[in-house]
């Protein structure tokens, strides 16, 4: 009997992906709680887990600012908490799971061998790529942002990583979408 042969045609990325990462994820953010603050600063320390988990799943942040009107000074919000992760955490980790399982499901489709139907929704299309590019935009300001004042966090070396991440995102998320724009642009 041989080794078992491991086929990359076998493997659904749009399911081992986000539960890979969003694992990653937890493992970060948990490593990241037990890191000790340096004692002489007297601001905000942010650990160096944390801003990385950030910036590998950089499009998922936005996901936090969905929720952030309801966890900020709404004394009729009740604080949620599960596993004491609260309701940003608890939506930046949905974020990575659906951000995961798109990238997933787009490596999916480029090695899939079957010829993808043609589509009928092209402007929905089109609004998703723009909507795509401007997060690439927002990725790369935050990105440039943040290395002008690496000093943030009280962390310069995770805050930096954090940022070229940012910046990597950015230019994945606006070539893709500006390619995907012009192969719609064409067909229509």
């Amino acid at each position: 009997m041989g080794a078992p042969i491991f086929s990359l045609n076998k493997v659904r990325f749009s399911l081992a992906l986000p539960s890979t990462l969003l694992a990653l994820a937890l493992a970060m953010l948990e490593w990241a709680r037990r890191v000790v603050a340096p004692q002489h600063w007297d601001t905000f320390y942010w650990p160096t887990p944390a801003l990385v988990c950030y910036g590998i799943n950089g499009p998922a942040i936005f996901f936090k600012l969905l929720v952030f009107p309801f966890t900020r000074g709404q004394p009729f919000w009740p604080s949620v908490s599960v596993f004491s992760y609260g309701l940003e955490d608890l939506s930046f980790f949905v974020g990575v799971v659906v951000l995961w399982f798109f990238v997933g499901r787009a490596l999916d489709r480029m090695m899939s061998v079957e010829e993808l139907p043609e589509r009928r929704f092209i402007a929905l299309e089109v609004l998703l790529n723009v909507f795509v590019e401007f997060l690439g935009m927002a990725l790369f300001l935050l990105g440039i942002q943040g290395l002008r004042t690496p000093g943030r966090w009280n962390n310069y070396s995770g805050n930096v990583t954090e940022k070229i991440l940012f910046l990597v995102w950015s230019f994945i998320l606006i070539l893709v979408a500006s390619r995907r724009l012009k192969q719609l642009l064409r067909r229509a």
